[in-house]
């Protein structure tokens, strides 16, 4: 993030003019330190000392370049975080949105596996392990954009699928995810269920396109599983705020996926998806998006290869 220099009588600082009033450089850490001391040094909103509220305060004031930012986040305090800037209803609408997990590459597959939490979510690469933040889990999020990218230099142009939950009012994320509400056990709990089936899922207040191509206003359940008799399936609530191993896991019935349907009021297991990523009754993985049109259950049908898959919320 570029620093700014707000200029002054400061001669034996490199940089300063006693002329312009607003000059950009980089300067080493005494040079800035000094220019601190003087008072001539402004950190802008979202660089490290001056944290934004959330993506979203940053994109009101105009920040429009995908990076990695400071935020105040409501577990983690100031924390740097990588936010992703939307602009026109291709892209989703003009939006900031933070990212609160990543599943390496191949996404299909690694979304089955058991995730940790950490603080300071940023990394947006194609490998390494597969990561939830612990910063974000009492944040009250209207949506939650579930986004596969083939590289992360630009979101738009390479990503792959693109959806977006909409969230309950005045739910907060581990609410959202886990579908309980006990936010600070960190022992195995069951997944939360949904009225339809009854499956293990989550709760949503209607669906659109990240690019722009449908709203499905009546979109209610994305079902996860098959619900699991004992905890094959588990969620530890805590670690949604706190950092810990093993924070979920819901590959115990053969079904872990993300799904959402363009067209009817749930999607996932053991019905039809137009857009989905993992498994079904152990078939699959599957990876594909299928504009507004539902693909059956147990669908095999490969779309993207090789790639990450990342949640954003606002």
């Amino acid at each position: 993030m570029t620093r700014r220099w707000l200029g002054g009588v400061f001669g034996n600082t490199v940089g300063s003019n006693t002329v312009v009033s607003d000059t950009t450089g980089v300067f080493t850490m005494d040079q800035q330190y000094y220019m601190k001391q003087e008072g001539g040094w402004s950190i802008p909103l979202g660089g490290q000392g001056n944290p934004a509220s959330s993506a979203e305060a940053l994109r009101s004031i105009g920040v429009t370049t995908d990076g990695v930012y400071y935020i105040n986040t409501p577990d983690g305090g100031e924390q740097p975080i990588y936010c992703m800037f939307t602009t026109g209803s291709s892209q989703g609408g003009d939006y900031g949105w933070m990212l609160v997990a990543r599943f390496a590459a191949d996404g299909k597959s690694t979304i089955k596996n058991a995730i940790t939490s950490v603080r300071g979510l940023s990394d947006v690469t194609q490998g390494g392990g597969s990561r939830w933040s612990a910063d974000f889990g009492t944040y009250t999020t209207t949506e939650v954009r579930c986004i596969g990218c083939i590289d992360t230099a630009d979101w738009m142009t390479n990503r792959s699928s693109d959806w977006i939950y909409q969230v309950p009012s005045n739910q907060n994320s581990i609410r959202f995810f886990t579908n309980q509400t006990n936010y600070t056990n960190t022992s195995k709990v069951a997944y939360g269920q949904v009225t339809s089936g009854p499956k293990q899922g989550t709760v949503c207040a209607g669906a659109r396109d990240g690019r722009g191509r449908w709203s499905n206003s009546g979109y209610i359940h994305h079902r996860i599983s098959d619900t699991a008799s004992s905890l094959e399936n588990y969620c530890r609530p805590g670690y949604f705020s706190t950092p810990g191993t093993d924070m979920w896991f819901y590959q115990g019935m053969n079904d872990a996926k993300w799904s959402v349907s363009a067209t009817v009021a749930y999607s996932g297991q053991d019905t039809d998806s137009s857009a989905l990523i993992g498994t079904d009754d152990g078939n699959g993985p599957a990876w594909y998006d299928n504009n507004q049109t539902n693909v059956a259950p147990n669908a095999t049908r490969v779309d993207f290869n090789s790639q990450a898959f990342f949640i954003f919320i606002r």
